[in-house]
């Protein structure tokens, strides 16, 4: 299943090794790092097709039955609806499979309101993921 990853989206996805997934950032998708137990996003999150970039992620995670600990990091700069709303389906897909509490480590430019919101939304619908804002 996960050579099929390779040829579902149309960027460079590098594996360094079977428990690692990595994607460079393009002007309108982020830096992604997926690990056993880690997951990086960072920069601007808008794709033509959201669910199509963030499909070979979810795909990965699948590979996987359960997780002793797991932490996420968010540095964003922007994230449109349809990336949230994957974003979020990733994290139910992680906290669903972690034994011990996953905390979101969200780091937010004081004077960004509108991601701070985000993170307030992202808190509502994630009771079992602790969401830590961090002023960067």
């Amino acid at each position: 299943p996960l050579l099929v990853l390779l040829i579902y989206i149309d960027r460079q996805i590098k594996f360094k090794d079977m428990k690692t997934l990595e994607v460079q950032k393009t002007p309108k998708t982020p830096y992604v790092i997926l690990t056993d137990c880690s997951l990086t996003v960072s920069g601007r999150s808008y794709p033509e097709n959201a669910v199509g970039f963030y499909k070979p992620f979810m795909d990965f995670l699948n590979e996987f039955d359960s997780f002793e600990d797991f932490s996420v990091d968010f540095v964003m700069e922007y994230i449109n609806t349809s990336s949230s709303k994957s974003l979020l389906y990733i994290l139910k897909n992680i906290a669903d499979k972690t034994r011990n509490e996953v905390v979101l480590n969200w780091y937010i430019d004081k004077d960004d309101d509108g991601m701070d919101d985000l993170a307030e939304h992202f808190t509502l619908f994630l009771n079992n993921i602790k969401v830590v804002k961090i002023n960067k």
